[in-house]
C-alpha cells in the first residue's frame, strides 16, 4: 500500500518538474544503500579506509576495495575485498577480511522514486590469509526505496534486509540526504540490527559528506563519514570514488 501511494505520487509529481536531480543517502560513505545503479559499460571503484572501535576492541578496513560494473542501466555487479586489522584484548592481527559479491537490480526508476534489490553473498574465507578464518558464508537480501522530497534536491531512503546464515538476522535503515553546495551532499542515517527472533541488537547513527569533482577532476568524488553506536562504539571513514 505504501509503495503504491509513493508510485502514484511520484508519477503525478513528474509532469513538469524533472530538472532537479535528487540526492539520496548511499553507501559509501554511510551504511544505508541506495537504489542507484552504475550506468551500462561504466566502472565505479570506491577506495576507502575505515576504523571502528568500542569496549570489545577495534578493527580497521584499510583499504576496502569496492568495485562496481554496469551490465545495463538498471543492473550492476559488485565485489568487495577488505584488508583488515583487528585489535583489542588479543594481539593485533592483519589479513584479508571477508570478501563479498553482489548484484543490484533497480526495479523502479522514476525521477522522484527508485526501488531496488541488492542480493549479496559473503564468500568463504581463505584460512591462511584471513583474520576471520571461521566466518560463515552468508546471503543477504536488502530491499531499498528512495524518494525525492519535491524539488528541494533532498531525498530519503528506507532499507530492509534479511540475512540468511547459521544464526540469521534482520536489518533496517532510514536515511536522509541534501545538497549543501555545488557538488556537495550531506547525508544522515540510522541503522538497526536484529536477531532472527527480532531481538534488537546494535544501532548506528551516521553522518556522511560527499564532494564531487575532487581537485577539479570529474571522475573523483570525496567520501567521508563519522558514526556512533547505541552501545558506545565509534567509527570513521574516508575515501575516494573513481568513475570510469
Amino acid at each position: 500500500m505504501i509503495l503504491a501511494v509513493a508510485l502514484a505520487w511520484a508519477e503525478a509529481d513528474t509532469a513538469g518538474d524533472t530538472e532537479v536531480e535528487p540526492a539520496y543517502p548511499s553507501s559509501p560513505p554511510i551504511s544505508i544503500d541506495d537504489a542507484e545503479t552504475v550506468e551500462r559499460g561504466h566502472v565505479e571503484i570506491n577506495l576507502t579506509m575505515g576504523a571502528e572501535g568500542g569496549a570489545e576492541g577495534w578493527s580497521t578496513e584499510s583499504p576496502l576495495v569496492d568495485a562496481n560494473y554496469g551490465l545495463t542501466d538498471n543492473i550492476h555487479v559488485n565485489a568487495e575485498i577488505p584488508l583488515t586489522l583487528v585489535g583489542g584484548a588479543a594481539p593485533v592481527s592483519v589479513g584479508l577480511g571477508q570478501a563479498a559479491v553482489a548484484v543490484k537490480v533497480r526495479l523502479v526508476h522514476l525521477p522522484k522514486l527508485q526501488l531496488a534489490v541488492h542480493p549479496a553473498v559473503a564468500l568463504p574465507p581463505i584460512p591462511s590469509v584471513s583474520v576471520e578464518p571461521d566466518a560463515p558464508v552468508t546471503f543477504t537480501l536488502p530491499v531499498v526505496l528512495d524518494v525525492a522530497l519535491g524539488d528541494t534536491g533532498a531525498g530519503v531512503g528506507v532499507q530492509l534486509s534479511r540475512t540468511f546464515s547459521p544464526e540469521g538476522a534482520w536489518g533496517a535503515a532510514v536515511g536522509f540526504a541534501t545538497p549543501v553546495a555545488d557538488g556537495s551532499v550531506v547525508m544522515f542515517d540510522y541503522t538497526q540490527d536484529a536477531a532472527a527472533d527480532l531481538t534488537l541488537g546494535e544501532g548506528w547513527f551516521e553522518v556522511g559528506f560527499v564532494h564531487e569533482r575532487l581537485f577539479g577532476a570529474e571522475a573523483l568524488t570525496l567520501l567521508t563519514s563519522l558514526g556512533r553506536s547505541t552501545e558506545g562504539g565509534s567509527a570513521a571513514m574516508v575515501g575516494v570514488q573513481v568513475g570510469i
